[in-house]
């Protein structure tokens, strides 16, 4: 089975080298969308092994391990409450309709 070459991958960018220059750009911009209250953040896996080392059973490596990191989007901590706040308020509400429409109906019935 043949892997088609029009798929795209889930990473930002790839093949980024492993240095402490760059893991700081990647938590200084981590940093900047925290402080603007983005939705998401970045982070980074590391990939590339060094002589001697191989992937792990999960496909990571330590950083030390690693020739390049690849950088991902994930939803920041505070979007994933945010979002399961929204939801849940959703279902109460909807909940409340429910219950009321259900004392309606009973109402109702007792006046037949």
């Amino acid at each position: 089975m043949s892997k088609d070459k029009n798929v795209g991958h889930r990473h930002l960018v790839s093949r980024v080298p492993n240095t402490e220059d760059n893991r700081n750009i990647v938590k200084e911009i981590n940093k900047m969308m925290s402080k603007s209250n983005s939705l998401s953040r970045i982070y980074v896996r590391y990939r590339q092994p060094i002589e001697g080392h191989k992937y792990s059973w999960g496909g990571g490596l330590k950083k030390e391990h690693a020739r390049s990191f690849s950088v991902y989007l994930k939803p920041a901590e505070n979007m994933i409450s945010r979002e399961y706040e929204f939801y849940r308020d959703l279902y109460l509400k909807g909940k409340e309709k429910a219950d009321a429409f259900d004392q309606i109906m009973e109402i109702m019935q007792w006046t037949k």
